[in-house]
């Protein structure tokens, strides 16, 4: 052990600690996940939906607002999206424009052009569904399985690591992750995929709310 850190003293270079086990960094992932998207939307819900806190705002507030233009699932995610356009938007600036896209990664103006069409169609689907309009659904659906076979697809055949290159990630950053192991194998495909099957899921859910999408005239 002196020796090693001799032979680092004498080179300059201080000796790379030992990465955490693999399973306690996915653990740590799943758990941030599970509260950011599981825990707090579930206390949200169960707050907003007591009968008190309905009676509150219609005491103080009994006009109609638009707000009540559609079911409450249904704004919950009208605004989802809403919010993602801006992120989708500064994603040409701030990750160069890198997206997953049929077993490669483009970036720069093609991946800024991917962007830009992702925000455009949520935009539009947002509305649709505050219009009660189910064809913006089924656009949400169908962008998001594309999504999920791009990034599979892509995640199989490319290493990880070009796309955070692309990103202009430091190099010692990508090797820390490296030496994580999140690069490694198809774990990128897991965690891809586990980040949007609760979206996936919210979407069913939505489907299956008879009231929530009724075709308009």
């Amino acid at each position: 052990m002196q020796a090693a850190i001799s032979r680092a003293g004498a080179t300059g270079r201080q000796p790379h600690p030992p990465p955490p086990p693999m399973g306690m960094v996915m653990l740590v992932i799943f758990l941030m996940f599970g509260f950011l998207f599981v825990l707090l939307p579930a206390v949200w819900t169960f707050f907003y939906n007591s009968r008190h806190v309905t009676a509150t705002c219609e005491t103080r507030y009994p006009m109609a607002c638009w707000t009540d233009a559609c079911p409450l699932p249904v704004l919950g995610l009208c605004l989802w999206l809403l919010f993602s356009v801006p992120w989708m938007l500064f994603m040409p600036i701030t990750g160069h424009g890198v997206i997953p896209f049929f077993g490669m990664f483009l970036s720069g103006f093609p991946g800024a052009l991917i962007y830009l069409a992702i925000a455009a169609l949520w935009s539009y689907a947002a509305w649709l569904l505050y219009q009660m309009n189910p064809i913006g659904w089924w656009l949400i659906l169908f962008a998001l399985v594309l999504f999920i076979v791009f990034s599979m697809l892509t995640y199989e055949l490319q290493d990880a690591a070009e796309m955070y290159q692309r990103m202009g990630y430091p190099l010692e950053q990508i090797r820390a992750m490296q030496r994580l192991g999140l690069l490694a194998g198809n774990r990128m495909n897991w965690i891809s995929l586990f980040s949007m099957l609760p979206f996936l899921g919210y979407l069913l859910y939505i489907k299956k709310r008879k009231y929530a999408l009724n075709a308009r005239g």
